[in-house]
């Protein structure tokens, strides 16, 4: 009973995206959350891997997409 089960990463992609875009009532925020996450999950498949670089943190990568679309708070920063 201990299979190995292959996870397509598209569809799990797919599966998560689903769950945060229901959980919005808002059609405007929905469509702007869905077009942010199709943007960010293209910017990591294009670019570095969290786990091709063991010493990459996921907030390493949230900066860099920001740097690529051009955001004024890319650089960090103190959120308070």
């Amino acid at each position: 009973m201990n299979e190995l089960t292959v996870v397509d990463k598209a569809t799990e992609w797919r599966r998560m995206k689903g769950l945060v875009l229901d959980s919005v009532r808002s059609p405007i925020t929905k469509r702007v959350y869905n077009m942010a996450l199709d943007e960010f999950f293209d910017c990591q498949s294009h670019g570095k891997r969290l786990e091709s670089d063991p010493g990459r943190t996921r907030a390493g990568v949230v900066v860099d997409h920001r740097e690529d679309v051009g955001d004024p708070q890319a650089g960090g920063g103190s959120d308070g």
